[in-house]
């Protein structure tokens, strides 16, 4: 009878500690007014508030994947409230830099921080959901409520040197066209005077404001910048003609020292603008511009090379001197001697030593 009586008191025992658990368990439930997401092993809950009132029906959720509402989210109002028991960081997915927990954006790289990605870290499967390799920070501007990955400063230096080339076709015509025109050509040698001179570099000077100002205003890149594949926004709305008027009039500051001073103001700036973007509003960012838009420029700027190869010589030969009243003072001599190739400048001579065979 004892072993009956003490059985009984052990089932009734369990079943008060079974109604108990489920007793604790019901208060842990979601009901209609507050729900609780327990975290990991040893961690305090965190708890999403949930309020029923009649808000618009678009609202920014950021809440833990393993809440089930038990009504549509469009008839409520969601006041989620974080409590940060044993982590006030988590990394950023992209950079992997820390930041806040509770930040919609990364606030090293500005990038957008999913949903509940501190869960992810807490629960210990972060590692398995992040790329094999590393990637390495993005640099953002934002333009019209949008992210764009901002231009490094070799692809823009890559594309100014393709401006280049391109441009030293153009000024070759051009310089052809002045020098003959406004020098003198005294048998072998080529006599350059202040005239020539002043047209050359005035045409030189408009030629290139003209280039990177109206294709820049009007399709945001020059054919440098095509090929790269970047171009030219603006931050601001202004407008396009006024603002790349003033970034390329700023090249006279930004281009001292073979573009040295525009160089260490892009460095120090976080998205890589130099004076003319700053003061312009404008930044230099990444663009796809297709294998279609690339082909077309690159031929343009080999059919250009290959224009000043062909009507240089024939500028040469065609274009008789035109005597010009002012101005005259002869600056440049070049010209060929029986041994050398001499360049003359003032009072300063180089000669070239030329081969036998040439002599």
């Amino acid at each position: 009878m004892t072993k009956e009586i003490a059985r009984r008191f052990i089932q009734l025992f369990c079943i008060l500690h079974v109604l108990a658990a489920l007793g604790l368990f019901a208060t842990l439930s979601f009901d209609s007014e507050a729900h609780h997401c327990l975290g990991p092993l040893g961690m305090q809950p965190r708890c999403l508030t949930v309020n029923r009132v009649n808000p618009p029906s678009t609202l920014p959720l950021r809440s833990c994947p393993l809440v089930t509402l038990a009504f549509p989210v469009q008839s409520v109002s969601l006041i989620v409230e974080l409590t940060s028991a044993g982590r006030s960081t988590m990394k950023c997915p992209h950079c992997q830099r820390q930041t806040s927990p509770q930040s919609e954006n990364c606030r090293f790289c500005g990038a957008v921080i999913p949903p509940a990605q501190y869960l992810l870290e807490e629960l210990g499967i972060l590692e398995d959901l992040a790329p094999s390799t590393p990637r390495k920070p993005v640099s953002q501007a934002r333009e019209d409520g949008s992210y764009h990955r901002m231009a490094t400063l070799g692809d823009r230096f890559i594309a100014f040197g393709l401006d280049c080339i391109f441009l030293s076709g153009i000024f070759a015509i051009v310089d052809a066209w002045a020098f003959m025109r406004w020098g003198i050509v005294d048998g072998a040698e080529l006599k350059l005077t202040l005239a020539s001179l002043l047209v050359a570099e005035s045409l030189n000077s408009a030629v290139l404001f003209l280039y990177l100002w109206v294709l820049e205003a009007s399709f945001g890149a020059t054919l440098g910048k095509a090929m790269v594949g970047i171009r030219v926004v603006r931050t601001m709305d202004c407008n396009p003609f006024s603002a790349f008027a003033i970034r390329n009039l700023l090249r006279i500051v930004d281009g001292l020292g073979f573009y040295l001073m525009g160089a260490v103001i892009a460095g120090c700036s976080k998205i890589h603008r130099r004076l003319g973007d700053i003061c312009a509003n404008t930044a230099v960012i990444e663009e796809d511009f297709g294998y279609g838009v690339k082909i077309a420029t690159g031929l343009l700027w080999v059919g250009m090379i290959a224009a000043a190869v062909w009507f240089v010589p024939r500028i040469c030969r065609s274009n008789p001197a035109i005597p010009s009243p002012f101005l005259n003072q002869v600056v440049i001599r070049v010209g060929l001697s029986e041994k050398s190739a001499y360049f003359t400048v003032a009072t300063l001579r180089a000669d070239l030593q030329l081969a036998p065979g040439r002599q």
